[in-house]
């Protein structure tokens, strides 16, 4: 919708003008009226219409005035249309007018069709320059975008750079405008959350840092995922550039955490006196970053709060997670969760590198993915996902974060298991026991009947007592002892033929075992029950 205000002095044509282009103007419609020129000239400057129909002679600002006046304005008042409306006899104001910008006329009476026909030419008109400005925006847009990110990438390959290749990566820093003199610090931020947004946020929110004058901020999105790296400059007259730098990151940390949602670490070099230094500078506000994933506070540290960390070369961790599958497969998942918890802490003491910490966490999660989809299969339960975990593991601000992921996510994972199989494991019983009433006359092993029940036989096992407070042993004897009784009341069956009928091939294991359950020998019974 295209807008329309209407100056002049005679309200008739005023109300005239509007009622044409309301009946006949569906994409045009009239946000305001005045009678003179200054009028006209206040109201415009607010509303910024998109075309202005006046007339040349009005009180207090003629039209002459307003156009000039209008004309003289910044985009984009000054791209607003204009059309003159004039009498007969009034054409050499006309033409100043259409010297002064005015882009046609109307002679009164105004005749529909001229006024419909002109304000149809100047709407084709608007589109065609609104769609070539956007082009135009566009491609200054571009233009800044791809320079921006030639001296990103500039800057980024001279702080990272070996030393073999420094030199020319200064030049192609020098040839980028950027080879500052003066002071510098470095600071190295890390955003906690997975969203690219939010490092384009902290960005521009680091651009527009009030450092003072003599301060010129850069910041570059870093290489790696979701750090950002500045680069703080200062003439040689900048005092203190460093405390400046602190100060107002920490009074800018409570907004970014309340308004913005995004919660940021960050470590910060100490000054660096000249250009060479940057690399150096970097590097210190690299590991003093990274001396807060072992601390429990978000706050900026200096290079020289930090010392090194100690790389990890070969930390073992499989036959940990070799124990936790094995708990887990005899359904002990709180023990499983013990050694996972020794095995963080573990790698905690080590006070590695965070990348590195992080990368032997994935490789343990990847190790039991294994074990929890077969347990996922097993159970029917839809398979977690791996990336998202991975995903998570590389965002953990803290080691304490770490742990407290890897545990919740390992803790949300077995209960989901545990859950599914307390509901069929009552079901899976009753399967297991109607399958030994059937084969307790055969050579029956737990192993068959957990592998009747698609169970492994250690966690078979533990579930069949805790289920029926009894051994799979001690209820497979009492169904063959009972059976056993019932044919040692039929006279036609011989004591020594018994055993062998309900599944055991050792008359003296029979008999052992029926003395056990019944107090008496197989032989003793019978005569006790003729």
């Amino acid at each position: 919708m295209y807008r329309v205000f209407i100056a002049d002095d005679d309200r008739i044509i005023r109300t005239g003008l509007r009622k044409i282009i309301e009946r006949n103007c569906p994409e045009w419609t009239v946000i305001g009226e005045a009678s003179n020129g200054q009028q006209a000239y206040e109201e415009i400057s607010v509303s910024k219409p998109d075309l202005l129909i006046t007339d040349i002679k009005m009180p207090v600002l003629d039209g002459v005035e307003l156009i000039r006046k209008v004309k003289a304005q910044q985009a984009p008042l000054a791209w607003m249309k204009i059309i003159v409306l004039s009498g007969y006899g009034e054409y050499p104001y006309v033409r100043e007018t259409l010297r002064h910008g005015a882009v046609d006329y109307l002679l009164k009476p105004i005749p529909t069709p001229d006024i419909v026909a002109l304000l149809q030419k100047i709407k084709d008109d608007l589109t065609l320059e609104q769609e070539s400005r956007q082009r135009e925006g566009l491609l200054k847009d571009r233009s800044e975008e791809a320079q921006l990110l030639v001296e990103e990438k500039a800057l980024l390959q001279f702080l990272y750079a070996r030393e073999q290749d420094m030199a020319s990566c200064r030049q192609r820093l020098e040839d980028c405008g950027l080879a500052f003199s003066g002071k510098f610090v470095v600071a190295l931020f890390q955003v906690h959350q997975n969203d690219p947004l939010l490092l384009e946020t902290l960005k521009n929110k680091l651009h527009s840092l009030p450092l003072g004058k003599n301060a010129f901020p850069r910041v570059l999105l870093a290489l790696r995922g979701t750090q950002v790296i500045a680069v703080f400059c200062g003439n040689e007259e900048f005092v203190h550039l460093k405390h400046v730098v602190q100060e107002t990151l920490n009074q800018q940390e409570a907004q970014w955490t309340i308004r913005l949602n995004m919660k940021v670490s960050w470590g910060i070099s100490d000054e660096c006196t000249s250009l060479d230094d940057l690399p150096y500078g970097a590097k210190a506000a690299e590991l003093a970053l990274e001396t807060l994933f072992y601390e429990d506070d978000t706050r900026l540290l200096s290079s020289q709060e930090q010392s090194e960390r100690v790389t990890i070369s070969s930390f073992r961790w499989e036959s940990e997670v070799q124990q936790i599958v094995s708990r887990m497969e005899l359904g002990d998942f709180d023990l499983a969760k013990d050694v996972l918890m020794q095995l963080l802490h573990r790698l905690e003491m080590l006070q590695a590198r965070p990348v590195i910490v992080k990368d032997v966490c994935k490789k343990i999660v990847t190790a039991m993915e294994a074990a929890f989809r077969d347990f996922a299969e097993a159970s029917a339960i839809k398979d977690p996902n791996e990336q998202d975990l991975i995903a998570s593991i590389d965002h953990a601000p803290t080691m304490k974060d770490l742990i407290g992921l890897l545990a919740d996510d390992f803790l949300n994972r077995t209960a989901t298991i545990q859950n599914r199989r307390s509901t069929r494991s009552i079901r899976t019983i009753e399967i297991a026991k109607d399958f030994i009433q059937q084969h307790y006359r055969e050579d029956l092993m737990l192993q068959t009947v957990a592998d009747r029940v698609y169970l492994n036989p250690f966690y078979f096992s533990k579930l069949f007592k805790d289920q029926t407070g009894k051994s799979f042993t001690n209820f497979l004897m009492e169904v063959r002892i009972q059976e056993a009784k019932k044919l040692l009341a039929m006279p036609e069956i011989k004591v020594y033929e018994v055993g062998g009928m309900v599944g055991y091939d050792e008359p003296e294991s029979f008999s052992r075992a029926f003395k056990k359950l019944v107090g008496v020998s197989p032989t003793e019974y019978r005569k006790k029950i003729k």
